[in-house]
Parts: structure tokens; sequence; C-alpha cells
């Protein structure tokens, strides 16, 4: 099955790049929404070409994306994509504060079309 992205990664990309008042209103929405992440991991579901993340420190951002195309754009871009498929699909387990915990039990905050966790390591 051929998922909606696959294929046009990079137009996805380059329409961001062309629209740049677009691109910096998302990307102001999207800073604001994570807050500080310093010394934080990240989950980025849907993390798509990671795009908005490889413009913070994303040494702690890992992702999950359904489409292959995307996810390997955002791993050349520095982000560890940790599964390829949609959130409700893959298992993860996350280490908060020395213990594993379950994906579903981070905090989540909004993001334009996908969620962001965050947890501290």
């Amino acid at each position: 099955m051929k998922l909606k992205f696959d294929g046009y990664a990079a137009q996805y990309d380059a329409w961001f790049m062309e629209k740049e008042n677009v691109f910096q209103s998302e990307f102001r929405l999207f800073e604001k929404a994570l807050g500080d992440i310093s010394g934080k991991r990240m989950l980025s579901v849907g993390c798509g070409s990671g795009l908005f993340e490889s413009m913070i420190d994303c040494k702690n951002i890992e992702g999950v994306e359904p489409s292959r195309d995307m996810g390997a754009i955002a791993q050349k871009r520095g982000i560890n994509v940790i599964a390829f498929g949609a959130i409700e699909e893959v298992e993860l387990d996350y280490r908060v504060s020395g213990k594993v915990t379950p994906a579903r039990e981070l905090i989540i905050t909004g993001g334009k079309g996908a969620a962001r966790a965050t947890g501290a390591p």
C-alpha cells in the first residue's frame, strides 16, 4: 500500500521553502508548543521529513513516521526514526526517569498534524 506522502516527500519540503511566511509561522507555533526541551527526549509522532525538528537541537528527538520516503529524509536530517508506521500500529516504550514508560503515558503537546511527546531522560 502506497502512503499519502510516499513519492511526494521532496515536494512537501519544497512547498514550505517556497512559502517562507507559512514556514516561519508554523515553526514559531512548533517552538511555542514544545517549550523548552533542553535535556529532554522527544518523540515526534508523524515526524515527516524532520523539517521542523531539524531546525532545533534534534539530538534527543526520535521519530515515528508512516511514510518511508518522508522518514528517510528525516534520518538524513539527524532524526532517529525508530519506527515506520502509524502510531497506533507501533510498539513503543519510553524510558522516563529511569523507568520504562509506555508512549501512551507520556505528556503529549500538540503540533500541526502531529503529536509531540516529551519526558525527562
